[in-house]
C-alpha cells in the first residue's frame, strides 16, 4: 500500500511543479505556449 501512496504522491508533486514553472513564465512565453497547444489540438 505504501507504494501506491508514494507514487501517487510523487505524481502530484511533480504536476504541482509543472504548474508552478508555467505560472511562472512571462506572460509572451504562456501566451505562445497556449497557441501551440491550441494549434495541436486542431491539427490531430
Amino acid at each position: 500500500m505504501n507504494k501506491v501512496a508514494d507514487r501517487i504522491t510523487k505524481k502530484i508533486r511533480g504536476e504541482i511543479e509543472q504548474l508552478i514553472i508555467h505560472m511562472d513564465l512571462p506572460t509572451y512565453v504562456r501566451v505562445l505556449l497556449e497557441e501551440d497547444v491550441q494549434r495541436a489540438i486542431h491539427t490531430m
